[in-house]
């Protein structure tokens, strides 16, 4: 229901939208009223990552104490109830265990089973236990095909983890994917990353998405040119594309499709923002949902309170 208070909270926005687009769109999520455009849902998940990549964009989230797998999985449903039939649905974060994994999967194909699922993992500790067969896009993290170098460039702590070879091939990620799950390789251009690097990645065949360090140092943003020069002199042209305002462009490369993100530049952090626009709802590791990476931001839902 809209009463009279709602409509002088929401005046702005339904003077933008009109009357039949702000009533379209009109919702309570979580008992608040708010503009519900959310069509991806995002769950970071509550392990810890492995790797301690410098560049990561998840890196100030875990300064947050993450709450307990069961927990967060309890939060997760609320949140896939309250959202239920979205049409994507993106799993990042840390290094879940195999049974917790597949519990969200599951909890997933009956509120939104149509979804297309996106998996961004870096692959530590990923084995056949895993249930991939329902996973649409695997983003693989690699800043290097040879599995030890890879591991000095993610600086793992192996001890941590307890694994000799924590960093599986990406030959061997790619058998353990379903017969429709499309393998992609995701690289952050940092220092390490040469052009060279981006060469053996198109030689090796499989998609590749490359972002732009944000923010980025001198070197590598010198290493970012020089590989997006080369695209420009053999790729397949670019063609322009933006998502929730992140910039990309999309090409081929010896018949390799690559896409560049150019990164987010409008992005901002509002504390207390009211969320009056919904356009992503984000499950933290804290179990707080926002509809912002930042916790504050945007806030939908919140354990501790």
């Amino acid at each position: 229901m809209i009463t009279k208070k709602v409509l002088c909270e929401f005046a702005d926005a339904y003077d933008e939208l009109g009357h039949e687009s702000f009533n379209r769109h009109f919702d309570y999520k979580f008992g608040m009223p708010v503009l519900n455009f959310v069509n991806t849902l995002v769950f970071n998940f509550p392990q810890p990552c492995y790797a301690n990549c410098k560049y990561c964009i998840d890196k100030n989230l875990r300064k947050t104490p993450s709450i307990k797998e069961l927990d967060w999985l309890d939060v997760s449903m609320k949140l896939l109830r309250e959202f239920r039939g979205v049409d994507h649905i993106t799993l990042t974060g840390g290094n879940p265990h195999p049974e917790f994994f597949d519990e969200l999967m599951d909890s997933i194909s009956v509120y939104s089973p149509n979804a297309s699922i996106t998996y961004n993992t870096n692959g530590i500790g990923l084995n056949t236990l895993y249930n991939l067969d329902e996973v649409r896009y695997l983003n693989l993290h690699r800043n290097a095909i040879d599995p030890k170098i890879n591991e000095a460039r993610f600086h793992i702590d192996k001890h941590r983890l307890n694994l000799h070879n924590p960093i599986p091939y990406i030959a061997s990620v790619n058998e353990m994917c379903g017969e429709n799950t499309k393998l992609t390789l995701r690289v952050t251009v940092d220092e390490t990353f040469k052009l060279n690097d981006f060469i053996q990645f198109v030689d090796f065949g499989y998609p590749i998405f490359i972002n732009r360090m944000q923010p980025g140092t001198l070197e590598s943003g010198m290493n970012f040119s020089e590989i997006l020069n080369y695209i420009i002199e053999n790729g397949n042209g670019l063609e322009p594309e933006t998502r929730r305002r992140n910039a990309y462009f999309n090409t081929e490369i010896e018949g390799v499709p690559v896409r560049i993100g150019m990164g987010d530049s409008k992005a901002t952090r509002v504390p207390g923002r009211y969320p009056t626009y919904l356009n992503v709802a984000i499950l933290h590791r804290s179990g707080v949902i926002a509809g912002s990476w930042y916790e504050d931001d945007k806030t939908l839902y919140d354990p501790r309170i």
